[in-house]
């Protein structure tokens, strides 16, 4: 994974990865508990959550998203 650009958790995170290798736009979401979404059009919607990256179909090889959630500093909830 990290080849690819992947981020590993450490005690502090914890990380959500969507690996692939095709030439294809997959997209990784996550639902945060106050309605809002970490996504491609919104990476950054909270200080403790976001996405590392957008890749696309014009990538090139493998491919990895993720999005790292600062565990010590995340709300309570269903994500």
């Amino acid at each position: 994974m990290s080849e690819a650009g992947g981020q590993l958790a450490d005690s502090g995170t914890v990380t959500f990865s969507l690996t692939w290798n095709d030439n294809v736009d997959l997209d990784i979401h996550c639902a945060l508990p106050n309605g809002n979404q970490c996504m491609f059009n919104n990476k950054d919607p909270t200080d403790w959550i976001s996405l590392d990256v957008d890749k696309r179909e014009t990538d090139k090889g493998s491919q990895v998203e993720n999005i790292i959630l600062k565990t010590t500093e995340c709300d309570d909830g269903l994500y």
